[in-house]
């Protein structure tokens, strides 16, 4: 029996380049499957670690569409009224999934079912191990979950491709190079992240908005959000503000030379003409080509054509520099 693998990359786009880098001939089908987000890419080919690369196996590609699962409080903290702002940093946190309509979960637990090796193709960063660990969720239950052992992949046939670029060369190369399952640290940091973001989040929205919303009865907003992600975004954007405010216009000099072709046709002739008077090499046969080209369509043009060429260093302060 050809066994089969499972390749699931961060977005649609990357698992067709990952299809046409490692089929062999660069042929694929096509197809949707549960989630009608991310389509499956299916074609034979071979593996690093089923018969030594050498065996035949079947390969499936197909991809998340970012997070499968978000971080949010129970229903009861979801509530406004009838709970303190103190307890939400406190309160239990539960794994939703972050889009019910796209049915990532059980599209990953079909795609995995009877294949008997993974390779998570994740962004290489934090944020990338975290979607590995979703991505093993679904493809390696436990045996206590109600998918039975034939549709499990063990998890020590998980597989973690390291890889910067996505050109064929690249994407071939950490194939075969593949190492073991993803980082739980990095993911683990990542589950903390956003339990803080949640939390802080959260509390201080509400705290705001009920504050100012007392004191302030004309308040437009309805709501003032607060996130550790708004504040660095807020500076950058003041900061940009502050940049457009002040700037004042200063008058620089930058270099910009413009040579004639007709100018450097002439030098290379005269050049040519030393080095071979009687235009016999084929150098200068094919530079006389050109040249009466040249004269032909330009011969009646007053302005010769020119070559512009733009100083790299860019503006300078300073005429006498310029």
């Amino acid at each position: 029996m050809v066994k089969m693998i499972l390749m699931v990359a961060e977005k649609p786009s990357i698992a067709e380049a990952l299809a046409r880098a490692i089929s062999p001939t660069q042929q694929f089908s096509k197809r949707t499957g549960t989630s009608s987000k991310t389509p499956v890419y299916e074609f034979e080919g071979t593996f690093p670690y089923v018969g030594g690369g050498r065996e035949k196996v079947w390969i499936k590609v197909t991809s998340t569409v970012g997070h499968v699962y978000k971080t949010e409080f129970p229903e009861k903290y979801r509530k406004w009224d009838g709970v303190e702002i103190q307890s939400l940093f406190d309160a239990p946190v539960e794994k939703l999934e972050a889009d019910p309509r796209t049915r990532m979960p059980l599209h990953f637990q079909e795609e995995a079912a009877y294949c008997s090796h993974l390779v998570l193709w994740l962004d290489c960063d934090r944020e990338g191990e975290n979607i590995c660990f979703e991505v093993m969720k679904n493809c390696c239950p436990d045996p206590s979950d109600k998918w039975n052992e034939a549709r499990l992949i063990p998890r020590n046939n998980v597989h973690r491709a390291i890889f910067s670029a996505l050109d064929e060369k690249s994407l071939r190369e950490a194939y075969w190079e593949l190492r073991q399952s993803p980082n739980q640290d990095l993911s683990d940091a990542v589950e903390a992240r956003q339990e803080m973001d949640l939390k802080i989040g959260v509390a201080w929205t509400r705290f705001l908005t009920s504050h100012f919303a007392s004191k302030y009865r004309d308040l437009e907003a309805k709501m003032l959000s607060y996130g550790p992600c708004q504040t660095p975004t807020l500076w950058f954007t003041v900061n940009r503000h502050d940049e457009i405010t002040h700037f004042k216009p200063e008058k620089f000099h930058k270099v910009k030379v413009n040579i004639k072709l007709s100018s450097i046709m002439k030098k290379k002739k005269e050049a040519l003409k030393m080095q071979d008077p009687r235009c016999e090499l084929e150098s200068s046969k094919a530079f006389k080509k050109k040249f009466d080209l040249y004269n032909t369509s330009y011969a009646k043009d007053p302005v010769s054509p020119c070559i512009s060429m733009e100083w790299s260093r860019g503006a300078v302060f300073g005429e006498h520099i310029a």
